[in-house]
């Protein structure tokens, strides 16, 4: 090699070539409500309701998801009542304005955080061993709070009509990220999640995607993984099911289901969410999010060696066949200096290129590719 002429060899890929990690944006909206116990007073008597979605004499405050349209709500209640020989429990139904979407984004108003919902009433249902009626529930709440108040006056031919009720709930909704790597099923990613108003509460760890085969740019499904949230606690993902909104270019929505949402009950609850995911990410810009979209593993990194050779410098390219690779040169190392020199793309198993002794006192090459 001639005396002050340096050949620094790089081999630095494209930011897309090395295993990039790409960030989504997730939301997940709780379909059940958490309802705290209320209390009425009437003839200077205080009567207390509480609820439940499985045995009522230990409430665990949920309102489950009943899939219905017009009665969208169910739960079992506890009332205690100072001339009550024991509590008196049964069941209730009620509608929740699931029907308005403000913000047109596809996720009930009721259900989202930044959006309120005005002193909204409907008809509800209730039922004992003893008895039956009907009832009036109110549900309001400011827009960017996710506590509310609810309103609920029951009444029956034999009792006449109770006093109201006044209680305190609250809707769950976690916001985050979904960071993967693009690759062939399964997609593996890492999900971080904080409460939406209660920041300090979040659930984080793995989630597992795999493209359905007959629908694989646009549909995928959800498998089984393990969060750990805030407390230590562990809340297992049991199934979901997601897909590309047609109306939204990178959106995907659909639902995603948890043994049990709230480890700190006895029994499995809060176990069915919305979800949303939107990724901007578009390697190859045909317009599928790189989360569904086939990708196929990047190249094997290229071998650069140098030689002598008569008339200069011998360097051969190791590389994959049909990979294309930039050879790029600079006479310092600012950034700003490098300047391509050629592509190369190998028909063999190696590429020799013959470059003249350069002028300058030094000059450094180094290879990338996308």
């Amino acid at each position: 090699m001639r005396p002050g002429i340096l050949l620094l060899l790089a081999l630095i890929p494209w930011l897309a070539a090395e295993a990039a990690t790409n960030v989504a944006q997730v939301r997940l909206f709780s379909l059940s409500v958490r309802v705290e116990p209320g209390t009425a007073s009437t003839l200077g008597l205080t009567y207390t309701l509480a609820f439940g979605s499985a045995d009522p004499r230990t409430p665990n405050h949920e309102f489950f998801s009943t899939f219905e349209d017009d009665l969208t709500h169910g739960t079992y209640f506890r009332m205690d009542g100072p001339e009550f020989p024991e509590p008196l429990l049964g069941e209730l139904v009620v509608p929740a304005p699931e029907h308005l979407d403000a913000n047109e984004n596809g996720i009930p108003d009721f259900y989202e955080v930044s959006e309120g919902i005005d002193s909204w009433t409907g008809t509800a249902y209730w039922a004992t061993e003893i008895t039956w009626g009907e009832g009036t529930i109110a549900w309001q709440r400011a827009p960017g709070d996710y506590h509310g108040i609810l309103r609920l006056r029951l009444e029956s031919d034999e009792f006449g009509a109770l006093p109201e009720f006044t209680h305190r709930f609250e809707i769950i909704e976690y916001a985050g990220t979904l960071t993967y790597q693009p690759s062939p099923d399964p997609v593996l990613g890492h999900l971080m999640l904080r409460r939406v108003g209660l920041e300090e509460v979040f659930m984080a760890g793995p989630m597992n995607l795999t493209r359905e085969p007959t629908n694989r740019l646009n549909h995928f499904a959800i498998g089984e993984s393990t969060l750990t949230n805030h407390l230590g606690q562990l809340i297992e993902i049991s199934l979901g099911d997601v897909e590309r909104d047609p109306d939204y270019a990178k959106d995907y929505f659909g639902a995603l289901a948890f043994w049990d949402g709230d480890p700190g009950t006895p029994e499995p609850d809060f176990e069915i969410y919305f979800i949303g995911i939107d990724d901007p990410n578009d390697a190859n810009g045909n317009g599928i999010p790189d989360l569904t979209d086939d990708t196929a593993p990047p190249p094997d990194p290229p071998l650069l060696e140098v030689g002598r050779h008569a008339d200069g410098f011998l360097l051969t390219v190791r590389g994959q066949i049909g990979v294309t690779y930039v050879l790029q040169r600079a006479s310092g190392l600012d950034p700003d200096l490098w300047v391509e020199d050629r592509r190369i793309t190998p028909a063999a198993e190696h590429e020799e290129i013959v470059l003249p002794a350069p002028a300058a006192a030094e000059r450094f090459w180094r290879l990338r590719w996308p």
